[in-house]
C-alpha cells in the first residue's frame, strides 16, 4: 500500500466515524432535553386555590422585570400526597397516654413536662417538652440524624423522602425563659433544626412561601425538646405529569393583578402603604396546603416595593402553574 492509498483509507474511515459521532450527539441532546409527556392520569385537575389575608387587604400595581428568566419545563409532575396524620396518631407517637382536651379550635394533650397542641382545621401542631436537659454530647450530624428518625417515626416524612436541612443553630436553653442562640465556641445544650422538602428537584413551600416546613429542637442528651409544623406527611404515593403555564403567561397574569400576595418582609402598617411592586425573579415550586390532596406546582415571584413613607419592602407572590 502506497502513501496515497493509505490516506484514502483513513479518509474513508473518518467520514463514517464523524457521522456516527454526530448522530450520538444529536440523540443525546434530544434525550436529555425532551419535555416529559403530559400523562394526566389523575384526570382533569383544577389549579390549586391559593388564599391569603395579605392579598385580600393589600392591593398593588405589579410589574415584572426579570433579566435572566430560568428555563422551565412545559410539563411537570403532580404528586398525590399521603393522607394527613390525625392528632391522636401524633400524640401516641410522642408518648402521650391520656385523652385530649379541646381549647377553642385546638386539641391539647398535656402530661407532666410535655404539651401537644393540634388544629384539625389547619393541621398545624406544636409539641414542647420542658424537662431539663441532661449532660451529653452531640455533633451536628448526630442531631440531624436523631431529628430525621423522630420525624420518620411520627410518619411525617418517608425514609427515602427528599428531606433537606434548611437551617441548623445551636441553642442554650438551661433554665431560661427564652432560649439563647449561641456561636459554635459558646456553651450550648440543644440544636434547632429546620427542614425543607423537595419534589422532583423543586422546593416545596408553605402557604406563606416559607421553605422551612418542619422545626425540630434536639437536646444534647438526644431528647426531643420541640417539634412544630403541619401534620401533612412530606411524602407522596403517586405522580403524573401535567402541562404547566409558561413564565410569560404567569407574568401576564401577575400584571393583571391575578397573583396572590403571601409574604411581606415588613410590618403590616408598612405593607398597607405599598403602591407598586417590581418583581425581579421567579421560581417553580410546589405548594404544601391542606386544601388540596396534591402537591401542585406554583410560580413563586419575588419582588420589592417602596412604601409611601419611603420604606423598602420585600414581597413574595404566587401564581398557580398548572395549565387550564
Amino acid at each position: 500500500m502506497n502513501l496515497r492509498d493509505f490516506q484514502a483509507t483513513i479518509k474513508n474511515l473518518i467520514i463514517p466515524a464523524a457521522f456516527i459521532a454526530t448522530l450520538i450527539l444529536v440523540g443525546s441532546w434530544w434525550f436529555f432535553s425532551r419535555e416529559p409527556a403530559a400523562e394526566e392520569k389523575f384526570g382533569k385537575l383544577t389549579p390549586v386555590k391559593i388564599t391569603s389575608v395579605l392579598s385580600e387587604k393589600i392591593k398593588t400595581v405589579n410589574t415584572v422585570n426579570i433579566k435572566d428568566t430560568p428555563a422551565m419545563p412545559k410539563a411537570t409532575n403532580i404528586y398525590l400526597k399521603e393522607s394527613k396524620i390525625d392528632g391522636k396518631i401524633l400524640a401516641k407517637g410522642l408518648g402521650f397516654k391520656g385523652k385530649s382536651k379541646k381549647t377553642g379550635s385546638q386539641l391539647r394533650w398535656s402530661e407532666k413536662t410535655k404539651l401537644l397542641t393540634f388544629s384539625p382545621t389547619t393541621l398545624h401542631f406544636s409539641f414542647t417538652n420542658q424537662r431539663a436537659i441532661k449532660k451529653g454530647k452531640l455533633t451536628d450530624e448526630e442531631a440531624v440524624s436523631r431529628a430525621r428518625q423522630m420525624l420518620e417515626k411520627l410518619g411525617l416524612v418517608g425514609s427515602a423522602s427528599n428531606l433537606e436541612v434548611k437551617e441548623i443553630e445551636r441553642l442554650f436553653i438551661g433554665k431560661q425563659a427564652q432560649p439563647l442562640l449561641v456561636k459554635k465556641t459558646k456553651k450550648y445544650d440543644a440544636y434547632a433544626i429546620s427542614f425543607g422538602f423537595k419534589a422532583g428537584g423543586y422546593d416545596v413551600i408553605g402557604e406563606n412561601a416559607n421553605q422551612n416546613l418542619i422545626a425540630v429542637w434536639i437536646g444534647v442528651d438526644k431528647s426531643i425538646k420541640k417539634i412544630s409544623g403541619q401534620a401533612q406527611p412530606l411524602k407522596f404515593t403517586d405522580q403524573s405529569t401535567y402541562k404547566i403555564k409558561s413564565v410569560k403567561s404567569a407574568s401576564e397574569e401577575l400584571k393583571k393583578g391575578l397573583g396572590v400576595l403571601v409574604n411581606v418582609d415588613a410590618p403590616i402598617s408598612t405593607a398597607f402603604n405599598m403602591v407598586k411592586v417590581r418583581h425581579t425573579s421567579v421560581q417553580l415550586t410546589y405548594l404544601l396546603t391542606n386544601k388540596d390532596k396534591y402537591f401542585q406546582p406554583v410560580y413563586l415571584f419575588r419582588g420589592t416595593s417602596v412604601s409611601s413613607a419611603g420604606e423598602y419592602v420585600e414581597v413574595k407572590t404566587l401564581i398557580p402553574a398548572l395549565a387550564e
